[in-house]
């Protein structure tokens, strides 16, 4: 499992989204 991985994805999204709005 690439919990790390998941982890930097999710705070991408957080940080696009953040971004964008």
């Amino acid at each position: 499992m690439r919990y790390g991985g998941a982890t930097y994805e999710i705070l991408h999204r957080l940080k696009l989204s953040a971004f964008i709005s």
